[in-house]
């Protein structure tokens, strides 16, 4: 058995009258319709959105109204994303005002979405408010002995 004696009907099935091309892989099968058309027609065909209602259709899911929305218990690394996206990058380090700051820091202790919570950091102060700076001393010193 071809494949032409399979399935006669070669044309999609929405009614746009454009040949259905056969893929290698579908043998046996071949698609009822052209990837992006279905039974009502062209996906979308003549909606042309303005930039206004496509700003309109994105307020619309955003923060607590996406169903996927899990407020303050998110995980660690996708609330530092969520954070970086809300809080903009200063020129220089917030604490010291030197250097660039290449960290996100919680300042609190507290992870939640509060931007006040929250401040760029250069290296050797984000180590210095997490005390991590003079345990890696203390290692090191440690280590020397």
């Amino acid at each position: 058995m071809t494949f032409r004696n399979y399935n006669k009907n070669r044309y999609c099935g929405c009614g746009c009258e454009q040949e259905i091309i056969p893929k290698k892989h579908h043998k046996w099968y071949q698609p009822k319709f052209i990837l992006g058309h279905n039974s009502k027609g062209h996906h979308n065909k003549d909606k042309k959105f303005t930039e206004e209602h496509k700003r309109k259709i994105g307020n619309a899911v955003r923060g607590s109204n996406n169903g996927m929305w899990k407020g303050d218990n998110v995980s660690y690394n996708k609330l530092h994303v969520w954070v970086k996206r809300y809080l903009p990058q200063p020129e220089l380090c917030q604490n010291c005002n030197v250097v660039k700051p290449y960290d996100l820091a919680n300042v609190t202790g507290i992870y939640s979405r509060d931007l006040e919570n929250w401040k760029y950091l250069c290296r050797r102060c984000h180590m210095l408010s997490d005390g991590r700076m003079y345990d890696n001393l203390k290692q090191f010193k440690e280590k020397l002995i």
